[in-house]
Formats: structure tokens, C-alpha cells, sequence
């Protein structure tokens, strides 16, 4: 039978709405991740506001930030280093700049899955455990190492740095009230640019020549980089995972319990298990978004297939 033309505009309009106004269906999540539900996760942070939890989620992700500014920071000193006391030839000379900084663009495009995979506060506990375990393995290393074994460490380093920004990012926005984020983006962002502040004052007590004489200190230098994502590490240990991740993921109990020990650091009520709904999905989630079930849902459940 011929759909009438009055149903054609209106799926037509309905399939146009979609193009422009695109929301985000997470599996399992609150209803809406944009918090369009009575008790979404949004509003529960909302209510939790800015305290103490805040405060420690700005200098955790902050000092990581800090960490990750400070190691790429000293990229070409440490390479000049390398190249002096391994005796590398000029052609590994002009390699490790660029592999470094392949690395740091890798570390940034598996930061996605990898949060999706681990969650945003594991990535960010696997980037810091990383960079120290980098700069201690670079520190060791000897006239004797491979050529392929020194790229692939300064490889890993750029890898290792980068993972932490959108992880951290992402956890930071994700555990505050609206109101905060900017603000506290802001505090993150400036630990960051302290980092290189720091940096330049290492480089000041351990290298003074850039590397570049056989009286820079570039080991001592390499375990002082490590020092502060050993620093940051407790701290990101401390943290809960994002609650808005953990009910996207359909994980009810952890997402109350997140919201929970904010709510408690910043002495706030805690909230009943039973103000949150997360709907059980009636079919498997799909990476489509023109999906025939996503259309229906837009045009209100009527179908027309």
C-alpha cells in the first residue's frame, strides 16, 4: 500500500530533525546522556556541586597534566642526550624527534577506545604508570642498546604521554556540575603550562648544555620527569570513575556509588540506589545512528516499514 504523501513530509521532516539535532544514545545509559531524564547523572552533580572532591580532582588530573607537559617538554634535550652518549648516527639523530611525536599522535587516537575500554580514571592510571616506567627504562639505557629498542622507547614515551589528555579531560568534565567545568578545564590547563615552567627549571639543575655536554646529567634528568607522574599517581588512584561513563555502561550500583563518595566529600546527601533508572536494552546496541529502530523512536514510534 502507498505511504500518503502527508506521512511522507512527515518522515521527511522527522529524518531531517535527525541530521541536524543529533543526540548521543548511549547503551544502557540514564535515559539520555544529555541528562534529559527527572534523576540523570547531570542533575545529581548538580546537586553535589563544587567541593572538596573538586579540589582533588583538579590537582590529580592536574599534576598529571603537569606530568605529560614536563616529559614532552624535554623531548630534544633527552634525544640530544641519547644521541651524545650512545653514539647514534645522524640518521637516528633526525628520526627520534619525529618518532616521539608519531608516538604522542597515536597516544592520542587510542585514548578513545582505550576509554571506552578501561574507563577514563584507567587510562589515565595506565598513562602515568607508563610515563615513569618509560623514563626509568630511558634513563638505563647504554652504548650496547639496539638502535630499533632506543626508537621504540622514545616511541612509547610520546604514546605514553598522550593518553592521559582526552582520559583526563574527559574524567574531569564528567565529574562536575555544569556550572564548574570551564573553571576547573582552566586549573587543569594551567598545571599543564606550569609543567614546562618546571621542565625549564630541571633542565637548569640537571642539563644546563641541553645535552649537549658530557657534564649534563640527562639519567638524573630523565628519573626527575618520572618523579612526577609517581606523584600524580596516588592522588588519580584516589578518584572515582566518571559516573556518567559508568551509567552510560549500564553500571547502576558503581554510578551511585561514584556519585556517592562525591557527594560525601563535599557533604552533601547521598543518594537512594532507586532515583536512578537505567533501562535494559531490548536490543543489541548498534554504531548506526540511521538505524530503522532510531528513526522509529524519532517519529514516535509509529512505523512505517
Amino acid at each position: 500500500q502507498p505511504i500518503p504523501l502527508v506521512q511522507l513530509l512527515s518522515i521527511s521532516r522527522s529524518i531531517h530533525s535527525m541530521t541536524l539535532n543529533i543526540r548521543r544514545r548511549g547503551r544502557l545509559s540514564v535515559v539520555d546522556i544529555e541528562g534529559l531524564a527527572s534523576a540523570s547523572v547531570h542533575q545529581h552533580l548538580d546537586q553535589i556541586g563544587v567541593g572538596r572532591y573538586q579540589g582533588l580532582l583538579l590537582i590529580a588530573i592536574g599534576l598529571s597534566s603537569m606530568a605529560e607537559s614536563i616529559e614532552m617538554g624535554a623531548v630534544c634535550p633527552i634525544n640530544a642526550a641519547l644521541v651524545r652518549e650512545l653514539g647514534l648516527s645522524d640518521n637516528v639523530r633526525d628520526l627520534l624527534p619525529g618518532v616521539c611525536f608519531l608516538g604522542s599522535a597515536i597516544g592520542l587516537v587510542l585514548a578513545g577506545p582505550l576509554s571506552r575500554l578501561l574507563g577514563r580514571k584507567g587510562v589515565v592510571v595506565l598513562s602515568l604508570i607508563a610515563v615513569a616506567t618509560n623514563m626509568l627504562v630511558t634513563s638505563v639505557l647504554t652504548t650496547g642498546t639496539n638502535v630499533l629498542v632506543v626508537l621504540l622507547v622514545r616511541f612509547a614515551s610520546g604514546v605514553a604521554g598522550a593518553l592521559q589528555i582526552p582520559a583526563g579531560h574527559a574524567l574531569a568534565v564528567e565529574s562536575c556540575d555544569g556550572n564548574t567545568r570551564g573553571r576547573l578545564m582552566f586549573g587543569i590547563m594551567f598545571f599543564g603550562s606550569v609543567g614546562y615552567l618546571v621542565e625549564a627549571v630541571g633542565m637548569k639543575a640537571y642539563m644546563p648544555q641541553f645535552g649537549n655536554d658530557q657534564a649534563d646529567d640527562w639519567r638524573g634528568f630523565c628519573c626527575f620527569i618520572s618523579m612526577f607522574s609517581v606523584l600524580a599517581l596516588p592522588l588519580v588512584v584516589l578518584l572515582v570513575e566518571s559516573p556518567c561513563f559508568l551509567a552510560v555502561c549500564g553500571d547502576t550500583a558503581s554510578c551511585v556509588q561514584a556519585l556517592n563518595y562525591m557527594a560525601s566529600m563535599n557533604g552533601k546527601l547521598t543518594i537512594p540506589t532507586a532515583t536512578l533508572h537505567v533501562p535494559d536494552p531490548t536490543v543489541k546496541p548498534s554504531m548506526w545512528i540511521f538505524t530503522p529502530k532510531a528513526i522509529m523512536i524519532e517519529m514516535g514510534g509509529h512505523s512505517w516499514i
